[in-house]
């Protein structure tokens, strides 16, 4: 049911469509709401078919389905935003029952006996607020895989005598009155979620303390986390000491040298309003892949954590007392700083550099950004999309053989993959200044296409476009944030022939901290954008047009960019452009025939002139040493 109504049934109405299978009183009104848009007029003892398997009843208005007649073949029960205070008394038989998801049923006080449902696998009974205790036989049961009660403000305990072998997410955190966890899980039990933290938990609960390789854990910020033994886990995540008088930094400094902390790939922190700062020896966890950092106070990054040599992704998201961002490791090829109101510095992350199969850095609504900041971010920009140009033009058969690798950010153990989309594309999002663009870019238009005839002779190999985005009002995405930005490229020939040769997307830039979050953009932003597979492509069509008629000079590309939220609405673009990227080992590209940025090509233009003064004096065997050379420096970078 979709539109908004007055619904009557009667107690057998549906028993009547012995047929019927699945059941729905749905309306999507988006995430995080209650999800009902009719009133419903129901009896008490509502008869179900028995052929029944899927119940979607959003916003149910009864107290109790006591007194219901359920369908012994049902599957799944889905009564998010009800009114429910529990569904039965008595155990039921449930043979076939895998799924139970009571989300945001404010009144819902208990879970009942759940015994005679030997199948079910999930239950939900998330943001349930008056929900003190479950039913000891939910965890006991032999093929439950995954508990979900965060965010149940009352719940005090989660106990049980036997724990389902099955088990492998407990979601319990933000339930600040949970004071007792005692489920015994098996050491057998590996690659499990638990999440404990923002909970009241003043101990490690026995029950844990024997496991080893959880794929993920949180836990308040404290030194009990000192007990935990070496690859307790891969990730965790940690949120504000219980004891709010506790210094988080100072007690973060104890623990980090601790056993746990010694393999971990990630490190999260969420909600930690008492976190002003990272402590210095952060450095020491050399296997860390990730840091994300979600709602915290902090103010700035040590300086050493350049020294990480492992870390490869960036997250901070609402961090609005950040100020300063140092360098970066080399390692470093995801960074996000989203909502960061109070971001100032950003410091260079490009002295040196390793070959990534993808980059991405955004700075999405960090306003605050000083003008060298952003110079310097832009600048990062082309020197990373000229390196990556350069290398696949020096070995381009190694390149297209990593590229249609399935990439794996790390190697050792595969624990996080790169986003295959955006494979061999860097991409820089940043709040728009204007003036450092022009100096960048060999064309501009204040449309969303431009058309450039191409340059003449071999020595440009790529190309780097970028585009301006207004101000976008804030978009519900219901689910997952991201925006699309693409092109369409086209051909045109000096006698009017026009055709397509490319297309690229690029379809990113999740929050990814939680979903419902609102897309919004609070001033002009602009995308620099380079895809190494689509120049390939359109370089192959361009030398292939040129190999069959040398005469066209006056050839032009065509490029028509867009961007679209997530509810399919088309932003508008206000200015785009485009960069050539040249080889510097042709003479002619020596000469420079555009404004450039003095401070991204003044380290060019010396190598450029050294290279013209000892041209005629370098024999041609050392020449082909010197270029063997020049190879194996850019094979380096990988």
């Amino acid at each position: 049911m979709t539109e908004r109504t007055e619904i009557c049934i009667s107690s057998d109405a549906l028993r009547k469509m012995p047929k019927l299978r699945l059941l729905a009183f749905a309306n999507n009104n988006g995430f995080g709401q209650k999800r009902v848009d009719y009133t419903l007029s129901l009896p008490t003892n509502l008869e179900l078919p028995n052929n029944l398997r899927y119940i979607q009843w959003d916003g149910c208005p009864l107290k109790s389905l006591s007194t219901t007649s359920w369908p012994s073949k049902l599957v799944e029960l889905s009564m998010p935003y009800s009114d429910l205070e529990k569904l039965w008394d008595e155990p039921l038989n449930f043979p076939s029952l895998e799924l139970i998801y009571l989300a945001s049923s404010k009144r819902m006080i208990e879970c009942p006996d759940l015994s005679g449902a030997p199948n079910l696998k999930e239950v939900w009974v998330n943001g349930c607020d008056k929900l003190t205790h479950l039913h000891p036989s939910i965890l006991s049961l032999p093929k439950l895989s995954g508990l979900c009660v965060f965010r149940c403000k009352e719940l005090k305990s989660l106990s049980c005598t036997t724990c389902s072998p099955s088990l492998r997410d407990v979601v319990a955190y933000g339930c600040p009155n949970l004071q007792e966890f005692s489920i015994p899980i098996s050491k057998d039990n590996s690659h499990i979620n638990l999440h404990l933290r923002s909970t009241a938990l003043n101990q490690l609960p026995s029950s844990i303390v024997h496991l080893q390789n959880l794929d993920n854990f949180s836990f308040p910020i404290s030194d009990l986390l000192m007990d935990l033994p070496e690859k307790y886990t891969k990730q965790i995540m940690l949120s504000d000491p219980n004891n709010h008088e506790s210094d988080s930094v100072a007690t973060l400094r104890r623990i980090l040298p601790s056993p746990m902390f010694h393999y971990l790939k990630e490190l999260k922190f969420d909600g930690c309003q008492s976190l002003t700062e990272l402590p210095d020896n952060i450095s020491l966890l050399s296997s860390l892949l990730v840091i994300r950092l979600h709602n915290t106070n902090i103010m700035t990054f040590p300086e050493n954590i350049k020294t990480l040599p492992r870390l490869k992704i960036v997250l901070l998201c609402h961090c609005e007392r950040l100020q300063y961002v140092p360098a970066l490791p080399p390692s470093v090829h995801h960074f996000k700083a989203w909502d960061c109101k109070s971001l100032r510095t950003v410091s260079s992350s490009t002295s040196e550099l390793k070959r990534q199969h993808g980059t991405t850095f955004i700075f999405v609504n960090c306003l605050k950004l000083d003008e060298e900041s952003c110079n310097t971010i832009l600048e990062d920009a082309i020197v990373r999309m000229d390196t990556r140009a350069k290398t696949q033009q020096l070995s381009p058969r190694l390149e297209e053989n990593r590229n249609e690798e399935c990439t794996v950010v790390d190697d050792d153990d595969g624990f996080l993959s790169e986003d295959n989309a955006n494979v061999g594309k860097v991409c820089y999002f940043l709040p728009s200044r204007g003036s450092k663009l022009g100096g960048l870019f060999h064309r501009g238009s204040s449309q969303n296409s431009i058309s450039i005839q191409l340059p003449q002779g071999s020595n440009f190999f790529g190309f780097i476009f970028y585009l301006v985005v207004p101000p976008i009002q804030p978009c519900n995405t219901g689910g997952d944030l991201d925006i699309r930005f693409g092109f369409e490229c086209y051909l045109e020939t000096s006698w009017g022939q026009r055709t397509h040769i490319a297309s690229s997307s690029l379809i990113e830039w999740s929050c990814e901290f939680y979903y419902g979050y609102q897309m919004n953009l609070l001033s002009d932003h602009v995308l620099l954008w380079y895809d190494s597979q689509c120049c390939k492509q359109i370089m192959e069509i361009i030398r292939g047009r040129k190999a069959i008629d040398d005469d066209d000079k006056n050839a032009n590309l065509e490029v028509k960019f867009f961007a679209r939220l997530p509810n399919k609405e088309e932003v508008v673009i206000k200015e785009c452009g485009i960069r050539w990227i040249y080889t510097n080992m042709e003479k002619e590209s020596r000469v420079c025939r555009f404004k450039r940025s003095r401070q991204v090509f003044e380290l060019e233009e010396k190598d450029l002139e050294s290279d013209d003064e000892g041209e005629e004096l370098v024999p041609p065997a050392k020449k082909f040493k010197n270029s063997l050379m020049e190879v194996e420096s850019v094979e380096n970078l990988r």
